[in-house]
């Protein structure tokens, strides 16, 4: 197997076709045609490439090859332990989620928190398939596969906001998050990440970091907001084969 390439079991079972990303984020003209006629080869339909949204060569590159831009992939970080306080600060209104199945309204926020995802802009890839990601996401979430803990809002017993919490690279991680389109611009999502920083200060994480997409402007500046820092942009491109 290339160390350019693997090919993604999960989302192979999940299209029914096989389904491969490429590992470097910088390939030139050459290199990147060569890889995805090496991956048609072995009947690779779709291929997923993260690139480097400052590399020019790349970026030509995939336009050249009909690369679908499907997401900015923008990822922010804190340095916890430096927040103003009020941004690492618990939200009394927030509470964990402790059922062990994820509730229609759980599942309602997680499609909620995709409307920006590349498997929704994509218009080769079907609102079905969008859903059983996202709804698989939420419940390896309330299992503590993806995720260590979900934290939720509710309103009149109604679950209205939700912010899964897990780890990578050794930093703290935000996975999911989502306000309820009726209850937004009433401050719940600031809430939500000033809580995620205490939790993360808590288990003892100094770093956290979320990726989001650039297009979604509303994200990022609530990122921003509540002490997160730009930290890269890649350009994820879909290549259908």
């Amino acid at each position: 197997m290339s160390s350019l390439y693997r090919i993604l079991d999960w989302d192979s079972n999940l299209f029914g076709f096989k389904v491969g990303r490429i590992l470097v984020n910088r390939l030139n003209l050459p290199q990147l045609k060569n890889t995805l006629v090496e991956l048609k080869g072995q009947s690779v339909k779709l291929v997923f490439w993260a690139s480097d949204s400052e590399d020019k060569v790349a970026q030509q590159a995939a336009r050249d090859l009909g690369g679908f831009l499907a997401d900015l992939k923008t990822t922010y970080t804190a340095s916890l332990d430096k927040l103003n306080p009020l941004n690492r600060m618990f939200s009394p209104e927030i509470e964990e989620y402790q059922e062990t199945f994820s509730e229609v309204e759980l599942e309602s926020l997680a499609l909620q928190s995709g409307l920006y995802s590349r498997f929704r802009v994509d218009p080769q890839i079907s609102n079905k398939i969008f859903e059983t990601i996202y709804k698989s996401w939420i419940r390896s979430s309330i299992n503590h596969t993806l995720a260590k803990d979900v934290l939720v809002i509710r309103k009149n017993k109604k679950t209205v906001a939700m912010i899964t919490l897990g780890e990578k690279e050794n930093r703290g991680n935000i996975g999911l998050i989502a306000v309820d389109e009726n209850y937004r611009g009433k401050g719940l999502g600031a809430g939500l990440v000033r809580s995620a920083n205490a939790w993360f200060l808590k288990q003892g994480y100094f770093v956290a970091q979320v990726v989001t997409q650039g297009r979604n402007l509303a994200a990022c500046k609530l990122y921003e907001n509540c002490g997160y820092s730009l930290e890269k942009i890649e350009n994820y491109y879909h290549f259908w084969l």
